[in-house]
This record gives C-alpha cells, sequence and structure tokens, in this order.
C-alpha cells in the first residue's frame, strides 16, 4: 500500500447474513439494524484512516447477496440436500421482503457514508457498484465462461461448505472446504460459488480484472487496462 493508490474490498457480506439471520429469528429489524449499523461505523473509521494519510480508495460495494445459493433457494449442504433455512427463505415472501429491506438499508447507509467522504476528501474516493450491478456481472461472467470453456457456469448452488469447529460450546470457523458428496466428481471451476458465499478462482479473476481498469479509468486516464477475458490458471 502507498499514497497513490489503495483497493479496498467492502467484506459485508458475512454482516448483512447475520442481520437478516437475527432479524428473522427475532422478527425484529432493530437487531439487524443495530449489526449493520456498528459494520457501516467500522468501514467509515477505516476510510477515514487510509484517505487521512493521502491514499485513493476505489470502494467495492458488497455484492448483492439475494443472488446467493442460500437466498435463491439452492444452498446444498455437504450431502447435496437443499439446506432447510434456504428453501424456507425462498418461499416465503414476507421473509423475502424482510431481506429486500436489510440490503437496501445496507446499500443506502454505506453510500451516505461514501458521500460524506467524497465531500471531506475531493477526487479521493470513488465506488466499484457490485451490490447494483451484481446481476448483469454474473450475466457478464457466464457469458464469458461459456466462451472460453465451451461449459455452463452453474450459479445456483455452491459447490462446498465450510466446516465448523465446536469448542466448548463456541464456533470456531475455519477455511477448510468440504466438496459435497453428490459432486465430488464434477469441475470446481464450474460453479460460481465454491461454498455459501464465495466465489470461485475464475470469478475473482473476472472481478479483479474489472476493478484493475475501473482504477485505471479513474486515475490513470485509461492508461494500462487489460482486456476482460479469462486467463486460463495453470493448476
Amino acid at each position: 500500500m502507498d499514497e497513490n493508490g489503495l483497493i479496498i474490498f467492502e467484506i459485508g457480506g458475512n454482516d448483512i447474513l447475520d442481520a437478516i439471520q437475527k432479524g428473522l429469528k427475532e422478527k425484529n429489524f432493530e437487531g439487524a439494524k443495530n449489526i449493520i449499523d456498528l459494520a457501516i461505523s467500522g468501514i467509515n473509521i477505516s476510510l477515514e484512516k487510509v484517505m487521512s494519510k493521502g491514499a485513493c480508495v476505489l470502494y467495492t460495494t458488497v455484492s448483492d447477496i439475494r443472488l446467493l445459493p442460500l437466498i435463491q433457494g439452492g444452498e446444498l449442504n455437504e450431502y447435496g440436500e437443499v439446506t432447510e433455512f434456504s428453501s424456507f427463505i425462498n418461499k416465503n415472501e414476507k421473509e423475502m421482503e424482510f431481506i429486500n429491506c436489510i440490503c437496501d438499508y445496507f446499500y443506502n447507509k454505506i453510500m451516505n457514508t461514501i458521500d460524506l467522504l467524497k465531500n471531506k476528501y475531493k477526487d479521493k474516493i470513488e465506488v466499484f457498484d457490485l451490490y447494483k450491478n451484481f446481476g448483469s456481472l454474473v450475466d457478464e461472467y457466464s457469458k464469458l465462461y461459456r466462451k472460453t470453456f465451451n461449459r455452463e457456469v452453474n450459479t445456483l448452488n455452491n459447490y462446498g461448505v465450510d466446516k465448523l469447529i465446536y469448542d466448548n460450546k463456541n464456533k470456531i470457523y475455519t477455511n477448510h472446504n468440504t466438496t459435497i458428496k453428490k459432486i465430488e466428481n464434477v469441475n470446481l471451476d464450474d460453479f460460481f460459488y465454491i461454498d455459501n458465499v464465495h466465489p470461485t478462482r475464475y470469478v475473482h479473476q473476472f472481478m479483479g480484472i474489472k476493478i484493475f481498469n475501473k482504477i485505471c479509468e479513474l486515475w490513470l486516464n485509461g492508461k494500462d487496462q487489460i482486456k476482460e477475458e479469462l486467463n486460463i490458471i495453470r493448476n
């Protein structure tokens, strides 16, 4: 990191999911709102710190979690069965309305925060709006993947699940991903999501190119932009 540029990836997906689960469980918007308000406060503090040092920031909004397998009704457990929570959410209009409210609340709060920072730090912060454009980016990636590999990409289901370890009744999250048993012989790259929330490697490559080119457009007068194509990753 230097004073000439900085990319910040907004890791807010888990905050929104936590807010949704808390809100649905308590049937109350306030608990969910509190989780989001705390997340926004932390993001604002982080942005203030780096921008006060002179860095330029391209802020990437969180992706639209309504396109996650969980919300679409396609989240699989390790045995290849749709999870009860995913099935429940997808079939209940009232719960979907609540999820829409949570997602919009998060987005509007963070955009208001960014607008205030734009007024304070002129020409130093811009937005890569992953949230508003996520659906079209998923479609664009799917077409590019088909063109590159002549295969379809699965955007509905997850390839694997993250295991949870319990220590004295406390959850300990690990990065260990377990392949879903029914798809053990399926190509991982043919999935958009490697687990419940994280995209697979070619999706990361695709989004990385998009973000890099946006930086070039904003601060380098369009110089050094690279072709938006998938480059084969050698194992």
